[in-house]
């Protein structure tokens, strides 16, 4: 588990790695396992409080259940939520949203706010050749929303032709 947690640390200092994405990685990392674990002890919590005169029903479970689950990631994630009081400035700083807007997971949701699929044919062909999308974005929010596009000729940067269905 040691050389596992080193490998940022010796990303920042062997490779130049950003230390607040970094950071921000293993407070985000532990933050999700937590709410993993509770998300996973949810329904056998529920199961096991739940009484025979009680005749709930699955919406009113699922309302419990989500409850529980925002009452307990709270609770038991207090540690994680207590880190960002003396590191408030590098784990929600201007520089990690930065360094996070220039990310590829960033095109993801630049194409959400595009709304390429109301957008016209014409305009949406010409944003794909120019690269201003990149096609599997392009053909994952035609997935998204069920649309069937007709055939889009594109030239990524290796030259390669690139069709969307």
């Amino acid at each position: 588990m040691l050389a596992r947690n080193m490998i940022p640390v010796v990303g920042i200092y062997a490779f130049g790695w950003s230390v607040v994405v970094s950071a921000f990685n293993y407070w985000f990392d532990g933050l999700t396992a937590v709410a993993a674990i509770v998300a996973a002890m949810i329904p056998r919590a529920l199961r096991e409080t739940q009484t025979k005169q009680d005749h709930a029903t699955l919406v009113g479970n699922i309302f419990r259940g989500v409850f529980v689950w925002l009452l307990l990631v709270g609770v038991v994630g207090l540690p994680y939520w207590m880190v960002l009081i003396p590191l408030h400035d590098l784990l929600l700083g201007n520089e990690l949203r930065r360094q996070l807007a220039q990310s590829p997971a960033s095109h993801f949701w630049r194409a959400f706010r595009m709304d390429y699929d109301a957008m016209p044919d014409n305009e949406l062909k010409q944003k794909v050749r120019w690269g201003s999308v990149s096609p599997d974005a392009a053909r994952d929010r035609a997935v998204f929303h069920g649309c069937t596009w007709t055939l889009l000729h594109s030239r990524p940067a290796n030259g390669a032709a690139t069709d969307l269905s």
